[in-house]
């Protein structure tokens, strides 16, 4: 097997998709997981590169499309980045009381 068929392999046994109409987002996506070591991520990643139109969620963006869908209000996306900053036990429990 080739490199590249090698990664293909290992991403047709780790992909998890959701293409149901009631996702947090709105809209399809893709989950991967696999082991292995920075080889193999490596590859993966770079393979994943080649396909039109995948790349990696920038920061905030679940939540920003989220939001923009209608799944969650301006106070969820609040508390969530109260949530997200919370550096102390006390800080994570407001922001969860917070909702």
């Amino acid at each position: 097997m080739t490199p590249k068929q090698t990664i293909y392999w290992i991403l047709r046994r780790c992909v998890c998709t959701s293409k149901h109409p009631e996702v947090l987002q709105g809209r399809m996506w893709s989950n991967f997981t696999f082991t292995g070591g920075p080889s193999v991520v490596t590859g993966v990643l770079e393979t994943l590169g080649t396909f039109e139109g995948c790349r990696h969620a920038g920061a905030g963006e679940f939540t920003r499309r989220a939001f923009e869908n209608g799944k969650l209000d301006l106070t969820q996306v609040e508390g969530l980045l109260d949530l997200v900053n919370a550096e102390t036990l006390q800080q994570r429990k407001q922001a969860l009381n917070s909702r």
